[in-house]
């Protein structure tokens, strides 16, 4: 991937940083008692930006959470 942006640099490496943030993530979550949902599962950045969701992934996010919620809640 090449240079997208004048952000490019602070993100340098941030893929192979974003491929471990989950496992940590759960990690501190099962700490603090807290329930965790890995949006990973469910969608994943544009590739224009690789910040940045498309319409669809927002939709898909949503009703993920949604379920999510629901499930706790009941």
């Amino acid at each position: 991937m090449g240079k997208l942006t004048f952000l490019s640099e602070m993100f340098e490496g941030g893929f192979e940083k974003s491929r471990k943030f989950s496992e940590h993530f759960r990690a501190v979550a099962k700490e603090r008692g807290c329930e965790v949902f890995d949006t990973s599962t469910v969608i994943r950045s544009s590739d224009i930006d690789g910040i940045h969701l498309k319409k669809e992934a927002h939709k898909a996010l949503g009703e993920a959470v949604a379920k999510i919620v629901k499930e706790i809640l009941h």
